[in-house]
């Protein structure tokens, strides 16, 4: 599968994460959910194991160590992202750990339902895992899936349901107002190759082109921002290592 397809599926969830295409990793915020503070486009949470993944990756968990003062974690985040050597290595974590956590997982469960050609259905499990995680509980992307049995209709509708009315009372209030992130998706379930010029909340983005599959090219690559050109590099070395 192209390297491709990974980034424009980013660039969706991005948008319904920090409102750019591009992400945001310099992004931190405690969104009163239950998970702690927020960091960049991906969501890592300090209470789960995620943002203590990039930290430990990034070999950076004395600078970013939250045990003797949390409140001061934010704006640590931000001194790291503000200098070029530690922002390149957060990066890299982040990149790293999204693809082990999330990515990877998503592409896993796609081939196990029979939908690998199918673009929609990666940018549709991979935006679920990265907002309803990978666990077993009533709100999870396994969850999800399990009761969709590889339809991905009946899949959207199971999502938006709980998060209109998520299991959760700690994300229930932030969850319910992401429910415009179901519809946006749904509008884009038609178009089963990502194909052609996409609008995703009121963002263009070029879509892929080719036969549809999820092993098309990014249609109009050549004008795509240096920020995802680097992230496309970044996925190429890591392939390279057989992550």
């Amino acid at each position: 599968m192209d390297n491709r397809i990974e980034a424009l599926c980013r660039s969706i969830t991005n948008i319904f994460e920090v409102d750019n295409p591009d992400g945001d990793y310099s992004y931190v915020e405690d969104l009163d959910d239950g998970r702690g503070f927020t960091v960049s486009q991906y969501g890592f949470c300090e209470n789960t194991d995620d943002l203590k993944d990039v930290i430990a990756f990034s070999g950076m968990g004395a600078m970013l160590d939250m045990k003797r003062n949390r409140d001061a974690f934010p704006d640590k985040w931000k001194k790291c992202m503000s200098d070029p050597a530690s922002r390149n290595t957060l990066i890299h974590a982040c990149e790293s750990v999204v693809r082990k956590l999330y990515w990877q997982p998503a592409v896993e469960a796609i081939s196990q339902d029979g939908l690998s050609d199918n673009a929609f259905a990666h940018c549709l499990y991979y935006d679920t895992l990265i907002q309803h995680g990978g666990g077993d509980d009533p709100d999870s992307f396994h969850f999800i899936r399990a009761k969709a049995g590889g339809d991905l209709q009946k899949f959207l509708q199971i999502r938006k349901k709980i998060l209109q009315h998520a299991a959760d009372p700690d994300t229930r209030k932030v969850w319910r107002e992401s429910v415009d992130r179901v519809d946006e998706l749904a509008k884009l379930s038609g178009n089963t190759g990502l194909t052609g010029g996409l609008v995703v909340s009121g963002h263009k983005l070029a879509g892929l082109q080719g036969g549809g599959g999820a092993g098309g090219d990014v249609a109009g690559a050549g004008g795509n921002s240096l920020l995802l050109q680097i992230i496309l590099r970044i996925l190429q070395w890591l392939f390279g290592r057989g992550r």
